[in-house]
């Protein structure tokens, strides 16, 4: 029997919910995060023009991006508020799930951390109004995850199944289309997990079945397939090629060495402009902590197959040139694997035993309280001179990247995307990585 949510927790829960989503809506307006924008927002009209110019061949007008970047171009129309509204309602995707498979009562309760979490993020100030579609990205591979990690490691009621087999479904089809190389890592992040949690001879009886079987590639495997189907058919279109044969390109001419990766790897971690650890404790403990007090509890193998989808996602952007993905605020690039995981925790909430508020160990939180600091230190700062300015400074912080960006109008048209391996892009990327934001205020 399902139990009532108490009448005072209704309100405060709706309190918050209603709170987090004004607070994301303020500080979205405004700032607007070009980002790859003007490079992507053309490519309906470059696709048309390929279908009636005289003549076969690849269509080079359309640019490197994802098959989903082209999906937005023709829905927002160069529109940077329509592609706002596209990003916000991303956002509340997870929550309109979570109500779906699991009730009002759990949406509210789960859903209102969720919010305050992403409203105490620098997701709304720079990514909302942005031409970065990582926040899509993200969204739509922590549902495939948390639905995935559910079918495969959770008893799951008849009534459930259906739901989470129809977001599957959905999601799968879609994850390949934001970025391809997202579903090797989250297959082996699966794999690993499936490892961890060692199936019992009775779950695996159940689970590898002929009918389980066959039931898991449908709805888990077969859209993935399809969306990969998608991808290579507009590569070919694009390149006469099923390979991204641009990433492929650029990423043969600008790889950096493994010891310089491993450097990447460490900033995209521990960069105090931007890294992981201070772009994203405060809202991932918010969440923690909140669904702890509501008296809600995450599955522990959702978090580690999004987990381990993340953390393999950092060593593989360790090997691009740009790991922070360029022009951005903070390490851009992985906001699609560790907003997964957040998106993944909410989606598999369930019903704890009691609240059990702060209980966890001093220690723990002693050691967390500076990370804490740091973090929320990272989300307010580019309030105080407004947004533009932090970005401008986070991007152009000293001394290097003067010379770098003077180099780069010299040199770089002659040198191509060799530019991208010389010493004084690397001393740039460094000092932006070593940048510690301020107010400006001396």
């Amino acid at each position: 029997m399902k139990r009532s949510l108490p009448a005072g927790r209704f309100w405060i829960d709706l309190f918050i919910v209603a709170f987090s989503l004004a607070s994301i809506s303020f500080l979205s307006s405004g700032f607007f995060n070009a980002a790859d924008f003007a490079a992507w927002s053309g490519d309906p009209s470059a696709l048309v023009s390929c279908f009636t110019s005289i003549g076969a061949g690849p269509c080079d007008g359309i640019s490197k991006f994802p098959f989903a970047y082209l999906v937005n171009a023709y829905v927002v129309v160069g529109s940077e508020q329509r592609l706002a509204l596209l990003n916000g309602l991303a956002i509340l995707v997870p929550v309109l799930c979570l109500g779906w498979l699991s009730g009002w009562r759990m949406m509210l309760r789960g859903g209102s951390i969720y919010l305050m979490a992403i409203a105490l993020s620098p997701l709304p100030g720079f990514y909302v109004r942005s031409g970065a579609l990582e926040v899509q990205a993200g969204v739509v591979s922590g549902i495939y995850i948390a639905c995935l990690s559910g079918v495969l490691f959770q008893g799951i009621n008849s009534r459930s199944l259906f739901r989470i087999r129809v977001l599957l479904v959905v999601s799968g089809l879609l994850l390949p289309l934001y970025k391809d190389t997202i579903v090797l890592l989250v297959g082996l992040s699966v794999l690993v997990a499936c490892l961890i949690k060692r199936f019992s001879f009775e779950h695996a009886r159940k689970q590898l079945t002929v009918n389980g079987m066959a039931a898991l590639v449908a709805y888990a495997a077969l859209p993935v397939v399809v969306g990969i189907g998608l991808s290579l058919v507009y590569n070919i279109l694009r390149y006469d090629s099923p390979l991204p044969v641009a990433y492929m390109n650029e990423a043969a001419q600008t790889t950096p060495t493994v010891a310089r990766s491993f450097e990447f790897f460490l900033g995209s971690i521990m960069s105090p402009n931007g890294g992981v650890v201070v772009f994203w404790a405060l809202p991932l403990s918010v969440a923690i902590f909140g669904w702890r007090l509501q008296a809600v509890r995450f599955q522990g193998m959702a978090a580690i197959v999004s987990g381990g989808a993340a953390l393999l996602s950092c060593i593989a952007f360790a090997r691009w040139w740009a790991p922070f993905g360029w022009d951005a605020w903070g390490d851009r690039l992985m906001i699609q694997p560790v907003l997964a995981i957040l998106v993944a925790l909410l989606m598999s909430l369930e019903p704890a035993s009691k609240s059990v508020g702060g209980q966890g160990g001093v220690g723990s939180w002693f050691f967390a309280f500076p990370v804490l600091v740091a973090s929320t230190y990272y989300a307010v700062i580019p309030y105080f001179n407004g947004r533009g300015e932090a970005f401008s400074q986070s991007l152009w912080s000293g001394p290097a990247c003067t010379e770098m960006m003077h180099r780069l109008q010299t040199d770089a048209p002659a040198m191509g995307f060799s530019f991208w391996k010389t010493e004084d892009y690397y001393a740039c990327a460094r000092e932006r990585m070593l940048h510690v934001p301020s107010t400006g205020v001396r």
